[in-house]
């Protein structure tokens, strides 16, 4: 079931698809240019009253729904996989993975990830685009509360549109200004 939620505030260039875990992240979205949409199956009441800052909700987890509401999904997509259930991120995984999208994260352990390569790699998916993965997703700041986590992912789209990877740079001096260090 789709929800389109219309206004002013909603008019972003880039579209963000979060699957699940939406409540902490897409609140950080749209001031960074993206229209969000949210994609939940409804189970943990997140959606009980659509997000004032969610362009669209989708009541679901499959990609067959979520293309039905918005259309095929592509390189202008940025696609956020941070449900509650492996079972469901790695079926979005799946589906996801093969498409020509412009960002594709999960959240996870490292070893998760790994676990989801070889399980689609057992079955046969085309994994040519796993290098493009983010996973785990976020930079690394040593996040762990969902709010946490939502900044180190938001900082990592910042990262990405501003140094075109996503890594955080190190504090330079402004020409002209003495290093840090040498402050008083």
């Amino acid at each position: 079931m789709l929800r389109r939620l219309d206004g002013p505030d909603h008019r972003a260039a880039r579209r963000a698809t979060v699957a699940g875990g939406a409540l902490a992240l897409g609140p950080l979205l749209p001031p960074l240019g993206y229209e969000v949409v949210v994609c939940d199956d409804g189970d943990t009441g997140a959606l009980d009253a659509p997000p004032p800052w969610a362009a669209q909700v989708v009541e679901s987890f499959a990609i067959a729904d979520v293309e039905r509401a918005l259309g095929p999904l592509g390189e202008a997509d940025h696609c956020f996989i941070i449900t509650r259930d492996h079972a469901v991120d790695q079926r979005l995984l799946e589906e996801l993975i093969v498409k020509p999208l412009g960002y594709l994260g999960m959240i996870g352990s490292r070893g998760k990830v790994g676990r989801f390569h070889k399980r689609l790699a057992a079955r046969g998916v085309d994994l040519s685009r796993w290098p493009a993965l983010r996973a785990p997703i976020g930079l690394d700041l040593g996040a762990e509360t969902p709010e946490e986590i939502a900044i180190a992912i938001a900082a990592e789209l910042v990262a990405l549109r501003r140094r075109g990877e996503p890594a955080a740079g190190t504090w330079a001096p402004a020409p002209g200004h003495p290093p840090a260090e040498e402050l008083p």
